[in-house]
C-alpha cells in the first residue's frame, strides 16, 4: 500500500493548514476543537508540532487525518534517520538557522545596584560556533560602574525562536554568573528574555532583558514586552 505521506509531497503543517481553511475555521476555533491551546496549534502550522496536536485529529478532520498523521510520522522518521555530519556553514543552512543573529546587538538589562533597580545598556557581539551562539559584551555597562563586568554567554537556538544558555564573567575574580532564556521576535530584530543568576547584590536575582539591532529601539521594546518605561542616556 502506498504511504499517504509519500504520495502527497506536502508536509503535515501545510496539510493541517489546508484542512482548517477548507472548513473556514480560525486557528483559535481549531485549537478549541482539538482541545489544545492556540500557541500549540500555531506551532503545528509552522512545522513545530508536538504529539498532543494529533490526539483528536480524526474527530476534527476525519477526511484529512490519515494524510496529516502519515506526513507527521514520515517527518519524525526522517529526523531520526542518521545524518551525515555537515560542515558549520551547511548546518545553519539545513537547520534554517537565522544567520542575522550574528553581529552587533544592543542590550538593555533590568538589574539592581545596592538593592536599587536600575536599567543598564551594553553593546554585544554575537557569532556562531557550530550550533551555539556565542555572545559577549564589548565593555561593561557605563551605567553600572560598580556592578558591571565583562562576560560571555553560550546559547542554544531552539526551533528558530528560543535562546537558552548560560553566561559567566571573563574575569575569574568576578562571582556574577547565571542563565538566560530569550525569545526572538518574528521580525528577527529584537529578543526579549529573562535572566536568573547572582549579581553584585545577591546570590539569587532575576530580571528582564531585551536585545535589539538598533540601540534606539531598546526602550520601545522594553515597554512593549514588559511594560517598563526606560529613559536611555
Amino acid at each position: 500500500m502506498t504511504d499517504p505521506a509519500e504520495s502527497n509531497p506536502e508536509g503535515y503543517a501545510q496539510l493541517l493548514r489546508a484542512a482548517r481553511t477548507a472548513e473556514g475555521w480560525t486557528q483559535v476555533k481549531t485549537a478549541e476543537k482539538l482541545q489544545i491551546n492556540r500557541t500549540t496549534y500555531c506551532n503545528a502550522e509552522n512545522g513545530r508540532a508536538t504529539p498532543g496536536v494529533f490526539l483528536r485529529i480524526g474527530n476534527v478532520f476525519p477526511k484529512d487525518a490519515e494524510a496529516i498523521l502519515a506526513a507527521w510520522k514520515l517527518e519524525q522518521r526522517q529526523r531520526q534517520a542518521p545524518q551525515e555530519q555537515p560542515s558549520d556553514e551547511d548546518m545553519f543552512d539545513r537547520a534554517g538557522r537565522r544567520r542575522e543573529l550574528s553581529g552587533v546587538w544592543h542590550a538593555l538589562w533590568e538589574t539592581t545596584v545596592e538593592a536599587q533597580k536600575v536599567f543598564n545598556t551594553e553593546v554585544l557581539s554575537a557569532e556562531w560556533k557550530r550550533s551555539r551562539l556565542m555572545v559577549s559584551n564589548e565593555e561593561p555597562s557605563p551605567e553600572n560602574p560598580r556592578g558591571g563586568y565583562r562576560w560571555r554567554g553560550e546559547l542554544d537556538f531552539i526551533d528558530n525562536t528560543y535562546l537558552l544558555g548560560t553566561y559567566q564573567p571573563t574575569d575569574l575574580e568576578v562571582a556574577s554568573r547565571g542563565t538566560m532564556f530569550g525569545v526572538l521576535h518574528r521580525s528577527g530584530k529584537s529578543i526579549k528574555g529573562i535572566w536568573v543568576g547572582c549579581n553584585y547584590d545577591s546570590d539569587l536575582m532575576q530580571g528582564h532583558f531585551v536585545f535589539a539591532k538598533a540601540r534606539d529601539d531598546l526602550a520601545q521594546v522594553m515597554k512593549r514586552e514588559f511594560g517598563f518605561d526606560v529613559l536611555l542616556p
